[in-house]
Order: C-alpha cells, then structure tokens, then sequence
C-alpha cells in the first residue's frame, strides 16, 4: 500500500492511496496514522481526507469496525473524516458507518475536491465557533 501524506494550507491531514498490486489494504496502519494525527492534536479538532478511490474492493468491514472503535476511543473529539470511495462503495459504507458513528463526523464522497470543500466548510464551522 503506497501513501502519499501531507497537509494542506488550511490544516486539513490528506492521505492520498495509490493500489500497490502485491498488498492488500492495511486497515491497521489507516487507524494508526488516525491515532498519531489525533495524539498530536493536543485537543484541536482535526480535519481528515482519506482518498481511497485506488481501491474497488476494501475489506470494509474490518475498516468500518476500526473507525468505530477509533470514534469510540477518541469520545466525541472534533474529528471530522471524509472518506473518498469508489461511487459503488459509497452506499455501502454509509450504512456501514450511520449505525454507530454521526453522520457529522464521517462523510463519503466519490470527488477529492468535494471532500476537501466540505471539510473546508466544518472547519470554518468549527472556527466561527470557537471565536
């Protein structure tokens, strides 16, 4: 699984997943890399794009359950995460995902640039309350 990572202007963590053909999706290390940005935060709401539209088949499942225990974990931290899927995989996941984690919180998409408005959008959000 190769990743490209960084943050943009405005704060927003961006992981971009390009399809290596000898790996499978690590839902491990994506919870992980979530845990580092969250223990790094010191509290601050954080704004995340995960990119996977490389991928056609995930083990969604397995990814959704650790998102969950991630939101789980974190209690009601302002992290907010839009995922970008194959439009196939969007329906899927947002059922997955409304049954324990808000709707607020997790956001799926089937364009990047949409993705980043609308974290762009909860972020100002989020600002405009704090001040």
């Amino acid at each position: 699984m190769k990743i490209d990572y960084y943050q943009s202007a405005d704060g927003i963590h961006i992981f971009e997943f390009m399809k290596n053909h000898n790996q499978q999706f690590n839902t491990h290390f994506v919870i992980g890399e979530l845990n580092r940005i969250y223990q790094n935060s010191e509290g601050k709401p954080i704004h995340i794009m995960l990119n996977l539209q490389a991928y056609y088949r995930l083990p969604l499942r397995e990814f959704v359950a650790e998102l969950k225990q991630f939101y789980k974990a974190v209690d009601k931290s302002p992290i907010m995460i839009a995922i970008v899927l194959q439009p196939a995989l969007v329906n899927v996941v947002e059922t997955m995902v409304k049954t324990t984690i808000t709707r607020e919180a997790v956001q799926n998409f089937t364009k990047p640039d949409l993705a980043l408005l609308w974290l762009t959008i909860e972020r100002t959000k989020q600002q405009s309350h704090h001040s």
